[in-house]
């Protein structure tokens, strides 16, 4: 999830578009690999709250687990940044080949898609909240961020 606020911020931030354009196609690569990576922990690596960087292995130390907030974090900044690639002139291949791809089949329908497919299942899920010190199944953070991103992915999804 940190991953996710970092990136969503470079993008925001970002005044050279090919470096961030770079630096988003090798962080979209690389949740593309974790969602999908065997987890230790028996969770759906999409709720694991830290992996091993650059091998993109969930981390198997005591931690809070799960933690529901990194798939809406990640729907959220990459589908906005998505929406930001369809509306430029020249259409950007990473949203139809990697984000959402229409096809289930490839990376089960884009990475943004494949996130808020667990927000939609584990919305009622209980979870650690965000500073890690409680579990629970209603956190405002956690329905913000739930509504927050699922009205992204309508939006991308039109």
């Amino acid at each position: 999830r940190d991953g996710a606020v970092v990136m969503d911020a470079v993008v925001g931030a970002g005044k050279d578009e090919a470096v961030v354009e770079t630096l988003m196609e090798q962080y979209v690569r690389w949740v593309a690999k974790v969602q999908v990576a065997p987890d230790p922990n028996h969770l759906d690596p999409r709720a694991e709250p830290r992996f091993a960087i650059p091998s993109g292995r969930p981390d198997s130390k005591p931690w809070c687990r799960p933690q529901k907030d990194g798939p809406p974090l990640r729907a959220l900044g990459l589908g906005k940044y998505a929406l930001e690639l369809l509306r430029r002139p020249v259409a950007s291949p990473l949203v139809d080949d990697w984000l959402w791809t229409g096809n289930s089949t490839q990376h089960h329908g884009g990475v943004v898609k494949y996130d808020l497919d667990w927000v939609v299942q584990n919305w009622r899920s209980l979870s650690c909240d965000v500073w890690e010190d409680m579990v629970g199944d209603a956190t405002f953070w956690g329905a913000f961020l739930t509504r927050a991103a699922l009205r992204v992915g309508a939006d991308l999804a039109e």
